[in-house]
């Protein structure tokens, strides 16, 4: 007799922590349902609760391979119908919210991160009301139907779901219906407010206004690009998300330059040795501090610490890339974001790691703003195994680019194939393929 599945801890980022539980009802045919596991008293409870116990839904299954159509119809429509299903139910006179339903979104996506989408059927009282809710926030999209002339096998002719429901990851991992306000429920942090009356997220997205950077004749910049929004505040999380693999949350920490804890561990990293063979940025307490002013005031550039559990672990340098001195080596787009990195504490190494906070990084960039149309790097063109990184979360080389004190590739990742792939989730591979664009451009050069 096979053993029934497991599931992975459902758990909300920052500020919450909230922890819920997959577990499977008595009913027949066996049901899930999504109940409250805890609230760590390091964590918030979240404004209005995102659990039901009159709220049950199917585990993801797929037609058999017999009664679906064939690979080679790989048409809006056959891709569809040969998706994965769940069915939601609930027994309730009233509908549940709509953040109830994006939680056991959340927990079906968490558990089977691999579905680009999924059907979805409603079960129960109001459940139009949830249906428009999923269509007008972008969460789902109407199944697609047969194109107009096409032949349809009768054995799927009686099956067309001309009222269902198509759940799409792309949306989900952008932030669509996300439970408590227009930002991702990811980037709500812990603190990014600062001294505002109202949470940064009850906000608008900052208004798209143009202004010019100028730095010669120190830096060969000049720029002109949109107004940024002020940085999250000093020694708040900006971002944090669960990952079930490792069980651990990862999240990004705003670098304080007048915390001396954070001065001491940055000036620590920088003086490893293997540290400064790439960074070259060996230096005094004093040096640091000014060095960590300087970019603290440059709108440009978020320093971040990146962590596990609150265990601080790397060091982060996000830039928008068009006042950067790199957007004078490549067409940039006004929101394209870039990124330098740093791994201080050796102890968090392994492919598992890697992927978290690699995946969560490029994720911050696109949710931060949803303007943001490509994140960038460029990364030393040696370095193999960056680079294999690089390719394992879509990012390919757009060309070579000889810098002042190295030559780099550019390597590039759109928003749409990003959130296509969704490389979120570890694949269980050790090493990352190596970059046969890498390779192929190698042999040429």
């Amino acid at each position: 007799m096979a053993s029934p599945p497991t599931y992975p801890l459902i758990k909300l980022p920052h500020p919450f922590l909230t922890s819920y539980r997959i577990t499977t009802t008595a009913s027949t045919p066996p049901a899930l349902i999504l109940s409250l596991d805890s609230q760590p008293t390091n964590g918030q409870t979240p404004p209005e609760p995102l659990h039901n116990a009159n709220l049950t839904f199917l585990p993801l299954s797929a037609r058999p391979s017999t009664s679906v159509p064939p690979a080679s119809d790989n048409s809006l429509w056959a891709r569809a119908y040969r998706s994965p299903s769940t069915t939601i139910t609930w027994t309730s006179t009233s509908p549940p919210s709509l953040a109830q339903i994006w939680n056991i979104i959340h927990a079906l996506y968490l558990s089977s991160p691999t579905n680009e989408y999924f059907r979805l059927s409603l079960q129960g009282r109001g459940k139009e009301t949830i249906h428009t809710e999923l269509l007008t926030t972008g969460l789902g999209i109407s199944h697609p139907q047969p194109w107009s002339g096409k032949v349809i096998d009768p054995s799927f002719a009686s099956s067309l779901e001309t009222n269902g429901l198509m759940i799409l990851r792309s949306a989900f991992w952008q932030g669509a219906a996300s439970p408590f306000g227009p930002r991702p429920i990811w980037t709500l942090g812990s603190g990014t407010s600062g001294p505002l009356r109202k949470p940064i997220h009850e906000y608008p997205l900052m208004p798209e206004a143009y202004t010019q950077t100028m730095k010669f004749p120190s830096e060969a910049i000049y720029a002109r690009h949109p107004i940024r929004r002020p940085k999250p505040h000093p020694g708040s999380v900006c971002y944090s998300r669960y990952v079930p693999e490792l069980e651990e949350h990862f999240s990004l920490e705003v670098v304080d330059w007048k915390d001396k804890e954070h001065l001491e561990l940055f000036n620590k990293w920088q003086n490893d040795p293997r540290v400064a063979a790439g960074w070259n940025e060996t230096g005094t307490l004093d040096e640091h501090r000014v060095y960590l002013r300087r970019l603290a005031e440059d709108p440009h550039v978020l320093c971040l610490f990146g962590r596990f559990d609150g265990r601080r672990f790397a060091y982060f340098e996000l830039y928008w890339a068009t006042e950067d001195h790199y957007g004078a080596h490549y067409n940039s787009s006004p929101y394209d974001r870039g990124r330098h990195s740093l791994v201080g504490d050796s102890t968090f190494r392994g492919s598992k790691r890697v992927n978290a906070w690699y995946s969560s990084c490029i994720h911050y960039c696109f949710l931060d703003d949803p303007r943001t149309a490509n994140v960038v790097g460029e990364p030393k063109a040696t370095g193999g195994t960056i680079l294999s990184y690089e390719n394992s979360q879509g990012l390919t080389i757009g060309k070579y680019v000889d810098l002042g004190h190295k030559r780099s590739v550019h390597s590039v990742c759109s928003r749409e194939k990003w959130f296509q792939l969704c490389p979120v989730f570890w694949d269980g591979r050790e090493k990352p393929l190596e970059s046969a664009d890498r390779a192929a451009w190698n042999a040429k050069l």
